[in-house]
């Protein structure tokens, strides 16, 4: 991070200056008037004190000096903690990328693209102040998430949370932390807000941006007669957004992935246009219509080879398990010595002790003296040593097939094992023993819907009218019916029994192969051989 060189600050050439044969001073008629505005907007949407960031993927990007002042927050600095793609970074070792570099990276997208539209369209009255509110929402977009990535969302805090109490979000965790970030005294944010003239209406409109909610909810005061600044951070109309292009790019070039969707050249072709009975919206170019499938296409990619990688899961599932196991014999630290449950800092009374909460919780519970936590230290270790739950098998459904979720699954397979075990689950038989579902959905972002049905374009020849494309006028290669696939995969942890672990396995690869045929189809599904190592402690005499 550097201070922001005052020569590199843009000016207008549109002013000459006086030759010879030009009088220095001319009557100025209201054509000739040079206009100021751009340097104007420049100068206050990068004054002194603004910071450039040298950044792998964007190059030098520069914030203002409110941004900085956010970023040089430790609630913001927290996100050097978090791992962008959570377990991920255990099978792929590029991916160490953390949270942090991918809110500066949507932060700066987010400054691009609405400046990229104020200067393509001058009437849209975009100013220097909806801006910087879309770009502050893009930082700070992140800011709730917790150790681990999308699985403490979705299986520490069910698993831990009274479940009387609301749904939890990392979208409003990030609200909530962003108010915690204002009002600390120590950040002094809210004497910087004042000074560059920003009150609650643009505070608010900044959480509605990062909430992802939308004026056509009737819920929004600020920019809600610009509905379109509402697409670009947390796209709920077709999930085309910064956020995406940001963490497609990043997480490629970490993965060692290719993607051949352009980001910057969607931003060239976009262009604001009003739509009846929905108002103004962005939309882009027809023939950029291929690119857009391509960017779904990436999305489906990355879920299918690391997102949802099937080691990589269930070190995640072994990490998870291991906090909750954990969960009543540590405490986190909250602000006056306060003392809190991992399950307990999710509350956003809590908000400061969650600010504690980071990927390093593992070193925490490692080493931490209580014979309480030799079950979370024993899953810790296993991952370490790479002694990870089995895969028993996969299925992969038609598309004719139910939608499944993971209590359906396990319940399914249950029953199956009941059936030929005497009427006893796996459980029920072994209760140390236990199997995990994973049930992944593949789709681009909409479910079994079509998200390019969902985002309009404009032809060359009438930048006013926006039209639907269909798949058909793109390309006869791209789907026409499915945009949504599952995914079931069972695991099984092993205990320290080879016998009843094979005894275990063989029950439970049959009781799947059942639940597939009766579900699925003879067709769909696969199994892994069960580990020589496990077959050959079995054989060993006692």
């Amino acid at each position: 991070m550097s201070n922001k060189p005052s020569s590199t600050r843009k000016r207008s050439t549109n002013a000459k200056s006086p030759t010879k044969e030009s009088p220095a001073k001319q009557p100025r008629t209201e054509s000739s008037q040079p206009r100021f505005v751009e340097t104007s907007i420049e100068d206050k949407f990068h004054p002194d004190g603004s910071k450039v960031f040298n950044d792998p993927v964007h190059g030098h990007m520069e914030f203002h000096p409110l941004c900085v002042a956010i970023i040089d927050t430790p609630q913001f600095q927290r996100l050097r903690n978090l791992k962008q793609l959570g377990a991920t970074y255990s099978v792929y070792p590029g991916a160490a990328h953390n949270r942090f570099e991918h809110s500066l990276g949507v932060g700066h997208l987010a400054g691009e693209l609405v400046f990229d539209l104020r200067t393509r369209q001058p009437e849209l009255d975009i100013t220097w102040k909806d801006i910087l509110c879309v770009q502050i929402a893009g930082l700070c977009h992140d800011l709730g998430h917790g150790p681990f990535s999308h699985l403490f969302e979705h299986r520490f805090v069910p698993a831990t949370r009274d479940k009387s109490k609301p749904k939890w979000t990392h979208e409003e965790a990030s609200v909530n932390m962003f108010n915690y970030m204002v009002e600390q005294e120590a950040n002094e944010l809210k004497e910087k807000f004042r000074k560059w003239d920003f009150h609650d209406g643009e505070i608010t409109f900044m959480k509605d941006l990062i909430l992802g909610k939308h004026p056509r909810g009737g819920d929004c005061g600020y920019g809600k007669e610009k509905p379109f600044l509402y697409e670009i951070v947390a796209n709920k109309r077709n999930g085309v957004d910064v956020d995406k292009w940001d963490y497609f790019r990043r997480d490629c070039l970490q993965l060692g992935i290719f993607s051949s969707f352009d980001h910057t050249r969607f931003m060239k072709f976009a262009r604001v246009i009003h739509v009846e009975e929905e108002g103004l919206q962005i939309c882009v170019r027809e023939k950029e219509a291929l690119d857009v499938y391509q960017m779904f296409h990436t999305r489906h990619s990355l879920h299918l080879k690391a997102y949802q990688h099937k080691s990589a899961y269930v070190i995640g599932v072994m990490l998870i398990d291991a906090i909750i196991a954990a969960n009543d014999h540590i405490t986190i630290p909250g602000d006056n010595g306060k003392l809190c449950k991992m399950s307990e800092c999710v509350d956003e009374k809590n908000i400061d002790a969650y600010m504690n909460l980071t990927d390093n919780v593992v070193s925490h519970i490692l080493l931490t003296d209580n014979p309480n936590l030799e079950v979370a230290k024993k899953l810790l270790r296993d991952v370490e040593r790479r002694k990870l739950y089995k895969c028993v098998g996969e299925s992969m459904p038609s598309k004719d097939s139910d939608t499944f979720d993971e209590k359906m699954v396990e319940d399914g397979i249950n029953e199956e094992v009941r059936r030929i075990n005497g009427g006893k689950s796996l459980t029920e038989q072994y209760p140390d023993s236990k199997f995990v579902v994973q049930v992944v959905k593949l789709d681009f972002g909409k479910g079994d819907q079509n998200p390019v049905d969902h985002l309009l374009f404009f032809s060359k020849h009438d930048k006013t009218k926006a039209v639907h494309v269909r798949p058909a006028e793109v390309s006869s290669f791209l789907p026409q019916v499915v945009f949504k696939e599952q995914l079931v995969r069972v695991f099984f942890r092993l205990t320290d029994n080879p016998k009843r672990d094979l005894d275990s396995l063989k029950m439970l690869q049959e009781g799947f192969q059942n639940w597939c045929k009766s579900k699925i189809g003879e067709k769909g599904f696969k199994f892994f051989n069960i580990p020589k190592t496990l077959a050959n402690q079995a054989a060993k005499p006692n």
